[in-house]
């Protein structure tokens, strides 16, 4: 979203496997984000993510707190 003119900001979760990595994701994301979209103000939340195992033969990748559909 804009906050005013050309200051733009993004609010985003972020789903990580490993959440000892979060600093690090965090910085490089923010740079990323910085750079390449011009984007000043970033607030990004981790979220881990889990394995699910289902009674079908697969496997599928879930945030702790999402909805769970296929």
């Amino acid at each position: 979203w804009t906050l005013s003119t050309g200051m733009v900001a993004l609010s985003a979760h972020v789903m990580i496997q490993q959440m000892q990595d979060w600093e690090g994701v965090l910085e490089r994301m923010q740079g990323l984000l910085t750079q390449r979209f011009h984007i000043e103000h970033i607030t990004l939340q981790p979220e881990p993510m889990v394995r699910v195992l289902h009674p079908m033969p697969f496997e599928c990748t879930r945030s702790l707190y999402g909805d769970h559909r296929h």
